[in-house]
């Protein structure tokens, strides 16, 4: 008995070590990455655990913070606060709202309604049918991804600082067809 939990452990530490298997205490909840396994990407609203990949919340902005669980807010004026924004139109989001190092997805065209923010390098499943205007304010290209349309799944990349006010206006249409974003490392997607 002795061998078999030295093997366990001696298994758990090297499955830590490169990075497959990451030990964190229970209160500190999913990270934000996806894997081809799981079409969740996790967030925390008002203290609950949500899934940004339905609409079933009511989350108006929801940010990536390195490793953790996304940040949501239901109220425009407390992620102004959080992220040391301006006070703006309380009903509404726009560009302003888009902090710089992340990726930025608005669910109307000219950057307006709800908000979700990305920045570290991976893929994240975003709500569905909630993307039609974005803005990539980080330093690396960036992919949309729609895996539902199309088979294999179509990609639309962006290098860093571009911006589309209206995905819909595009050859291809994209409004409201974005299901996954990748962040890419510098050397592209």
């Amino acid at each position: 008995m002795r061998i078999k939990k030295a093997v366990v452990a001696l298994a758990t530490v090297g499955l830590m070590a490169t990075g497959l298997f990451a030990a964190s205490p229970a209160h500190a909840g999913p990270t934000p990455e996806t894997t081809s396994a799981s079409s969740s990407t996790l967030g925390v609203l008002n203290g609950e655990v949500i899934d940004l990949s339905t609409d079933e919340h009511d989350a108006k902005v929801c940010m990536e913070e390195n490793g953790k669980p996304f940040r949501c807010y239901d109220d425009v004026e407390e992620y102004r606060t959080a992220v040391g924004l301006p006070p703006g139109n309380v009903e509404t989001l726009n560009k302003s709202d888009c902090s710089d190092g992340f990726l930025c997805l608005w669910d109307n065209a000219q950057f307006k309604v709800s908000l979700v923010q990305v920045r570290g390098q991976g893929t994240y499943n975003v709500p569905q049918d909630k993307a039609n205007s974005l803005w990539n304010r980080t330093d690396r290209p960036a992919q949309i991804i729609d895996v539902r349309s199309w088979q294999p799944d179509h990609t639309m990349s962006f290098g860093p600082g571009a911006e589309r006010a209206d995905l819909g206006a595009l050859s291809t249409p994209w409004n409201n067809r974005v299901d996954k974003v990748r962040i890419c490392p510098e050397t592209g997607c």
